[in-house]
Order: structure tokens, then C-alpha cells, then sequence
């Protein structure tokens, strides 16, 4: 029930973050579908996961209150999600607690 928690905690802070929609809904969307749809869906699940771990960069909206620190530890759950492995993540500049605004986090 904790890892259930846990994993509901970290979905939420990815829906605040931006990171759900768009290649995220490819993975999930996967598991229901079939046919075609599936191999389509694996494609692109698949080419997400090479640019995850051949290097990317991702501009992120960085919420009041989270530090860079949080924002790189919730990309990295999702990327983790996303490829089935560990994914090197990093940010490029810090924003203050107290900031908002564009956060630069790389991939790779």
C-alpha cells in the first residue's frame, strides 16, 4: 500500500511538472491496445527510449516551492517508467525554492 502511495505521490508531482501527457500516454495507452495500434505505440515507445538514453533535453516549468533537485528526481522516476532501466539525469542552472520559470533538464 506504501509503493502504491508512493507511486500515486510521484504522478501527481509529473502532472505538475507537464511530464503525463504526450510520449508518457504512448507507454500507458500500450498496455490496452492491439494490433496495429500496439505496434505503433511500441515504435514510439521505443524511439522515446532512445532519445531518453542517447540524450535529450527538456524544458521544464519548475512549480514554487520545488527545488531543481525535486524536479530532477521526478523526471528521472518517469524516465526510469518510460525505458524500464536507470536513465542519467541532470539539470543545467538552479532555480531558487521561491523561483518559477524555465528549467533546462538533460537526459543521457
Amino acid at each position: 500500500m506504501a509503493v502504491a502511495a508512493r507511486r500515486d505521490g510521484a504522478d501527481a508531482g509529473l502532472r505538475k511538472a507537464g511530464l503525463t501527457s504526450g510520449e508518457g500516454a504512448v507507454v500507458a495507452a500500450g498496455a490496452r491496445a492491439s494490433g496495429e495500434a500496439r505496434d505503433e505505440m511500441s515504435e514510439a515507445a521505443t524511439a522515446l527510449k532512445e532519445e531518453l538514453l542517447s540524450g535529450k533535453a527538456l524544458l521544464m516549468d519548475k512549480p514554487y516551492t520545488w527545488t531543481s533537485f525535486n524536479v530532477v528526481g521526478k523526471v528521472k522516476v518517469w524516465a526510469r517508467r518510460q525505458c524500464g532501466e536507470k536513465v542519467k539525469v541532470g539539470h543545467a542552472g538552479t532555480l531558487d525554492p521561491l523561483a518559477t520559470g524555465l528549467l533546462i533538464v538533460c537526459t543521457g
